[in-house]
């Protein structure tokens, strides 16, 4: 089991539900990216676009943190 793939649909549906929004929030994974150069390329797990405006962009990863590296993890 993939527990990434798990963890980005967890964090999809509750998202969905959290902010009460549609069924089709989240339905694509676009390739974009972060300058106008287009030179840093992103492929985002979430992405939510209304007509030609994103509305949210973000990235869920699955992975554990010990300390120090993630003081708040503890």
């Amino acid at each position: 089991m993939d527990m990434n793939k798990v963890f980005e649909e967890f964090v999809r549906c509750a998202l969905r539900e959290a902010l009460r929004l549609p069924e089709r929030f989240f339905p694509e994974k676009p390739a974009t990216f972060l300058d106008e150069g287009h030179r840093v390329r992103l492929e985002p797990d979430l992405a939510w676009r209304v007509g030609r405006t994103w509305r949210f962009v973000g990235d869920a990863k699955y992975k554990r943190l010990e300390p120090p590296h993630a003081p708040s993890a503890a």
